[in-house]
Order: C-alpha cells, then structure tokens, then sequence
C-alpha cells in the first residue's frame, strides 16, 4: 500500500468523518490531545524531581523501588496511559 492510497483510505475512514463534521469534534479531540500531553509532561518532571532529590524526601530510593505499588509505578502508569493517543498521530506523515 502506498502512502498515496493510505492518505485517501484514511480521508475516507469514519474518524476522519466524524473529525470534519461538527465544528466542536476537532477542539475537543484537540484538547483533550493537550490535556494528554499536559500529564506526560507533569509526571516525567516529578519522577526527574524524584531523582535529582527535589520531591518524594519521606520515602528512601530503596523503598520506592521495593514497593510495586509505589506511587511512583502509578505516576509513570499515568503518563504512558494519556500519551497513547499521541504516537498514532505523531508517526502518521503529514
């Protein structure tokens, strides 16, 4: 499949449909998109402030890497979850 033929099949797909229909459908995918990246970022800055010793003091190194269920699994769980919808869109030539 060229990428001529997949630009037209993707043209012609529903989700571009519904992305050109209503005026609100394109701001709302878009800040949601933002709202996605918006959490990315904030929960790479507090694991980076985790490990330059800015944030997290309580809890020694140790005991965050020995606790599966440590916050900090749960904040990189978070940031991986709203940044799914990013890569497709991303890697798709414009």
């Amino acid at each position: 499949m060229t990428v001529l033929r997949f630009m037209q099949w993707l043209e012609s797909s529903p989700a571009a449909s519904a992305m050109n229909g209503p005026e609100w459908a394109f701001p709302v995918v878009e800040s949601l998109h933002l709202i996605g990246f918006a959490f990315l970022i904030g929960t790479i800055a507090i694991v980076d402030l985790r490990l330059l010793g800015l944030g997290m003091r309580r809890q020694p190194a140790a005991q965050l890497d020995a606790d599966p269920f440590s916050r900090r699994h749960a904040l990189l769980r978070q940031s991986l979850l709203p940044h799914q919808d990013n890569v497709p869109r991303h890697c798709l030539p414009l």
